[in-house]
């Protein structure tokens, strides 16, 4: 283990020869600390741990085996950190590229400029960093994390489940296969997670988001986001204020914040369970194939439900439900609703506001709350239980009715 401290002038530092002037003896197979300071330096830590700080310059610096830790500006010429697990930081404003896997580094952190570095080829995991500037940062087949930081970044994260963070400005990530896990900021970015379950969150600006296959969650934060789920079972999260969603294929979940009411079309949308906001939400299933949950949250909604056996819920608000096709669920909630089973077995429930039911056809079961409620049975055996202290209109319809 050695201290060596280099010159100004352009020193070389190996462990078969030292420049004049260089202090503290050669580099050992110990974990020797080597300072090259001023000048074009050539440093070669050898085996062992080593800490080198090559100084400013166009230095030649390799860490040789071990886990080696190299300081560089970076005005460097080449760099390689050896075998083992080897961290390098750059300091400077001059962007720099770099093969991640031919320069034997496993962590980087780059400087103020432009920097590309390129981990595709690397089977273990990375850990790079672009700092300022806007990086290109791509890592390989490992679990990866990756930073953008400042700057106008482009990720790829490729094989294995990694971390990528795009920072503050407008980003491109690209999750690769694996589950990833992909964050970015404020600006108006575009996220791609690739294959695998993923999780993407955003920021306030206008993002343009794809899942991509695999189960993914997805929260788009209170920009006018674009956001396709793609193939898998999709949980997205938005504020009212998207611009569009696309749930895509399988069985896909959306919840929505906000005060803004918002128009769906459950069937083009490819959203099979949906929570609305608090505004007046208009939510249409009818086109649907399989069964839905909808619940309108706060607000006066408009919601129809499809073919199949569908839950539809008002909450509060002045609602209007269509159960349409199926054995549907409906609960109206708190306000005065309007709701119609449509065909099939309905279970019909509305609370205790001046609420208007209508069973439709089939063997319903419907329950009002203590308001003036209008009921009507409709075709089929319905059983009918009108509530407490309303002034209440029932008709069964045709059937035997309780």
């Amino acid at each position: 283990m050695a201290t060596i401290k280099g010159t100004s002038s352009n020193d070389t530092i190996t462990p078969a020869f030292v420049s004049p002037g260089v202090t503290g003896g050669i580099p050992s197979n110990a974990a020797d600390t080597i300072y090259g300071y001023g000048g074009n330096d050539t440093i070669d830590g050898g085996d062992g741990n080593d800490w080198i700080d090559a100084g400013s310059g166009n230095d030649t610096v390799s860490g040789g085996n071990g886990d080696d830790t190299i300081y560089l500006t970076t005005a460097f010429a080449s760099v390689n950190g050896g075998a083992g697990y080897d961290r390098v930081y750059i300091s400077g404003s001059t962007g720099n590229s770099l093969n991640l896997s031919t320069a034997g580094i496993e962590y980087i952190s780059g400087g103020d400029g432009n920097d590309s570095f390129d981990g595709t080829a690397q089977t273990v995991a990375l850990h790079i960093d672009g700092n300022l500037g806007s990086d290109v940062l791509k890592g390989g087949s490992g679990n990866d994390t990756i930073y953008g930081d400042d700057g106008n970044n482009i990720l790829y994260g490729n094989g294995g489940g990694d971390h990528l963070y795009g920072g503050s400005g407008n980003d491109t990530a690209y999750g690769g296969s694996g589950n990833d896990a992909i964050s970015v900021g404020n600006g108006s970015n575009t996220v791609t997670g690739g294959d695998g379950n993923d999780s993407i969150s955003t920021g306030t600006g206008n993002d343009t988001i794809l899942g991509g296959r695999g189960n993914d969650s997805i929260n788009a934060g209170s920009g006018a986001d674009s956001v396709s789920g793609g193939d898998g079972d999709d949980t997205i999260t938005l504020t009212t204020a998207f611009s569009s969603v696309n749930g895509g294929a399988n069985y896909d979940r959306l919840y929505l914040s906000g005060t803004t009411g918002n128009t769906l079309d459950l069937t083009t949308t490819g959203i099979e369970n949906i929570s609305g906001g608090s505004g007046n939400d208009s939510f249409d299933g009818t086109a649907q194939t399989v069964a839905l949950h909808i619940d309108g949250n706060l607000g006066s909604d408009v919601l129809r439900g499809g073919n199949f056996n569908d839950y539809i819920y008002g909450d509060d608000g002045n609602n209007t439900l269509y159960g349409n096709g199926g054995n549907d669920h409906l609960y109206g909630g708190t306000g005065s609703d309007t709701v119609s089973g449509g065909s099939g077995d309905d279970t019909v429930s509305v609370g205790n506001g001046n609420n208007a039911v209508d069973g439709g056809d089939g063997n319903d079961s419907i329950s009002t709350g203590t308001g003036n409620d209008t009921v009507i049975g409709g075709t089929g055996n319905d059983s009918i239980n009108a509530g407490s202290g309303g002034a209440d209109s029932v008709s069964g319809g045709n059937g035997n009715d309780t």
